[in-house]
């Protein structure tokens, strides 16, 4: 069993990987960094359109859930006594963050994605990503929860 929960993890963990670098790369670093700041009004018109209408709350949360779970996949900030102690505690607690936000904003399409019934071709690279980004943390948010249970 433990080799599945392991599985699903790295699964998550590669998925969180691909959709938020799909993400950056069709929304841009700058733009990326200006949804995570709130700087909403600065977003290109492009990167909006990722999100529909406009970059609401949840939006900014799932960006800023992204840079994170990319950070530290890459080793980039990781768990350390030096760190503060929030610090420590966000990164431990980013897979289920993930799980929460994607539970509670985005499960009709982490659903249709493990489900095989979400359609790529229906919306764009910058969306798709996002989405991939949310279904890995959903996996690696489970596998955590399940492996805390030992």
């Amino acid at each position: 069993m433990t080799t599945l929960i392991n599985t699903a993890a790295k699964l998550g963990v590669i998925l969180a990987l691909i959709g938020t670098a799909l993400f950056v790369s069709e929304a841009g670093i700058q733009d990326t960094w200006d949804i995570m700041a709130g700087n909403t009004d600065d977003v290109s018109v492009n990167t909006t359109a990722i999100f529909g209408t406009e970059i609401d709350f949840v939006d900014r949360v799932t960006v800023t859930t992204m840079v994170i779970t990319f950070a530290s996949a890459l080793g980039l900030v990781a768990v350390s006594r030096s760190n503060p102690r929030v610090v420590n505690d966000v990164l431990r607690y980013a897979p289920i963050l993930g799980l929460a936000i994607g539970i509670t904003a985005f499960s009709d399409q982490v659903m249709d994605v493990m489900s095989n019934d979400w359609i790529f071709d229906d919306h764009g690279d910058g969306y798709n990503g996002m989405i991939l980004a949310v279904t890995g943390w959903v996996m690696m948010g489970i596998a955590s929860l399940i492996d805390q249970r030992k």
